[in-house]
């Protein structure tokens, strides 16, 4: 078991070198909130974990075609661009990973859509969805 672990650890590192890009999670702490009574405002805090080599996996371009089914796509560009990353849980420490948190890079906000976790906690696997104008 011990060599299994040994190899996962070494493919994660080679495809770190391979395809390493440096991210940011940020998930909100707490929200915007107003004590009525003193006037005071507690504005809102973020978490955030910088990443430096997270492994970014090619994107997948979604658009519906079929005549004869009811996803057929029409009229304006509405693509949704999705982007599958692998995240060493050594770099993320004692951040947690979930659906409430976003991830930054190439100057755009993704949502994490889902998140699965290897064997072991060796890595999380997230799956992140951009629509084209938002934020």
């Amino acid at each position: 078991m011990a060599k299994q672990y040994r190899f996962i650890k070494s493919v994660i590192y080679d495809l770190k070198r391979r395809y390493g890009q440096e991210i940011n999670l940020k998930q909100k702490s707490s929200t915007d909130s107003t004590d009525y009574t003193t006037g005071v405002i507690t504005a809102s805090t973020e978490t955030t974990q910088n990443i430096k080599r997270a492994i970014l996996l090619p994107a997948k371009m979604n658009r519906p075609l079929s005549i004869f089914d009811t996803n057929f796509s029409h009229g304006g560009f509405y693509d949704k661009s999705q982007r599958t990353m692998i995240i060493d849980n050594d770099d993320l420490g004692s951040f947690a990973v979930d659906l409430d948190t976003y991830v930054t890079f190439g100057g755009k906000d993704w949502e994490i859509k889902e998140t699965d976790e290897f064997e072991e906690s060796r890595a999380t696997m997230i799956i992140i969805v951009a629509l084209e104008g938002a934020r």
